[in-house]
């Protein structure tokens, strides 16, 4: 999707992947076996929550392939648009957290880094593709917002 891997990858990463730039490795792979690519794409969201903070510099890998495949899906009705829109609602506990399950436990999104051209910033990015966002996903982030960010903390501290 042009995203290059971390560093940690570069040398094992195969050479084979490198294909010219009209090359669509998705597209072949799909026909070749239906289902594959959204089972392996459905992954991506899981890993950023399991990673949470251990490996920033994969962890923004994969943030790099999802704002990809999120500007690959303004092409509609493509393969893009369905991986993506198929795989928004399994960002959101990467995103938010999962306040119901354990409110004191951070959105793995929060303990990355938070410059603008870091995981945060990226992650961000990805927010203006997603095909809806919805009152009860608008408020969760905002909650998400102002509890766990430098913002919130400011506003704890006003009285």
């Amino acid at each position: 999707l042009g995203a290059s891997p971390p560093a940690a990858l570069r040398s094992v990463w195969p050479q084979s992947l490198g294909l010219p730039a009209d090359a669509n490795f998705s597209i072949f792979i799909q026909e070749a076996k239906p289902g594959c690519i959204e089972q392996w794409v459905a992954i991506w969201p899981r890993l950023l929550w399991y990673l949470r903070a251990d490996d920033v510099s994969l962890s923004r890998y994969l943030l790099d392939i999802l704002l990809e495949l999120a500007k690959k899906a303004a092409q509609t009705g493509s393969l893009y648009e369905k991986l993506w829109t198929s795989i928004c609602p399994y960002l959101v506990p990467f995103l938010c957290g999962r306040p119901s399950v354990d409110a004191n436990l951070p959105p793995p999104l929060v303990l990355l880094p938070s410059h603008s051209d870091g995981p945060q910033g990226v992650a961000a990015r990805l927010l203006s593709h997603f095909p809806k966002i919805g009152e009860p996903l608008l408020k969760l982030m905002m909650e998400t917002l102002c509890r766990w960010s430098e913002l919130g903390e400011c506003g704890q501290h006003r009285l």
